[in-house]
């Protein structure tokens, strides 16, 4: 369940003076539509839809990894390895453990915005 904060300084190294703050606004963006891609990756495994899986996993991968959520981008991962193998029955376990790291991300991420709005 790790949030590599490194990525944040990265993102925030773009961050010009005087403009929004980039990593709030990055962080917002991910809170309110990341749902939609983990629900539609459980739509997938329930309808045994592989490519649907793959679609919401690597979209899901993909903005977790610009924010350093490296347990879910390596769950998703594998929720890309497997789905395109056809191999939804070997994904299911993985479940849980991908609602898990997305709540635990999205908390980490809903601290820094609340610390971010209260400085």
């Amino acid at each position: 369940m790790i949030v590599d904060v490194k990525a944040w300084k990265s993102i925030t190294s773009l961050q010009k003076p005087g403009k929004e703050d980039i990593l709030a606004k990055i962080l917002t963006l991910y809170l309110a539509d990341s749902q939609q891609l983990v629900d539609k990756l459980h739509q997938g495994m329930d309808a045994g839809d592989a490519t649907a899986v793959n679609q919401a996993a690597h979209s899901l991968k993909s903005r977790s990894a610009v924010l350093g959520a490296l347990s879910l981008t390596t769950l998703c991962q594998q929720f890309e390895t497997l789905s395109r193998q056809g191999q939804l029955t070997e994904a299911e376990p993985l479940q849980d453990q991908l609602d898990a790291a997305f709540d635990h991300a999205s908390q980490c991420f809903r601290a820094e915005l609340n610390k971010r709005r209260a400085a």
